[in-house]
């Protein structure tokens, strides 16, 4: 089991930390052949020590503002270019896809088209999230819920990983719930989460 997170607010530090205990964990698997820092993420390639296969996972923190909200997805576009492997993205996207991943009843905006046809486009799939809907949550007076935590992955992944299982976990201090994305087959030892 591979559990991801994303740092509730954005510093390269946090995100290096926590990308630095995924590889940390994952070094023992897999190889990480080659890296690529950009203004929203972070993209690793990987390559299995036991079958070889090469994989890239991008961990993401997409940003807050709607009119600066395209620029993930044009570097995440970017990056499809570069590497044409089998690609997972992981992290706080901060938009939702559709009205239903969110409990505000506001309508749709540019943010969420973008976002969307991003993963059309790139052949990704939104796979569902088990034990719950949203990924988010703020403890006010009149609490809003929404998934902006997202891992949308290739048609590869999913061939080759079938096992694949998304899941929301149990949070202690933060606004957004940890993720555990379970490929099967990787149990037991220590996680350093």
């Amino acid at each position: 089991m591979l559990p991801l997170r994303v740092p509730m607010s954005f510093k390269y530090s946090s995100m290096r930390m926590d990308l630095y205990c995924a590889l940390s964990w994952l070094g023992r698997m897999s190889k990480k052949i080659e890296d690529c820092l950009g203004g929203f993420m972070v993209a690793c390639l990987f390559k299995n020590v036991v079958d070889g296969y090469q994989w890239v996972f991008t961990m993401v923190y997409g940003p807050n503002l709607n009119r600066t909200k395209s620029l993930l997805c044009d570097e995440l576009a970017g990056l499809s270019n570069t590497w044409d492997l089998c690609w997972c993205i992981g992290g706080d996207v901060n938009v939702t896809r559709f009205l239903s991943e969110r409990s505000s009843g506001s309508s749709f905006n540019l943010a969420m088209v973008d976002f969307s046809n991003f993963i059309s486009k790139q052949d990704l799939l939104h796979i569902p999230l088990a034990n719950g809907s949203f990924t988010w949550s703020c403890n006010r007076e009149h609490p809003s819920w929404s998934r902006i935590d997202v891992f949308p992955l290739s048609l590869e992944w999913e061939a080759h990983y079938h096992d694949l299982v998304q899941k929301k976990l149990p949070r202690f201090c933060s606004h957004h719930f940890p993720i555990l994305i379970d490929c099967g087959g990787l149990h037991g030892g220590p996680i350093c989460f």
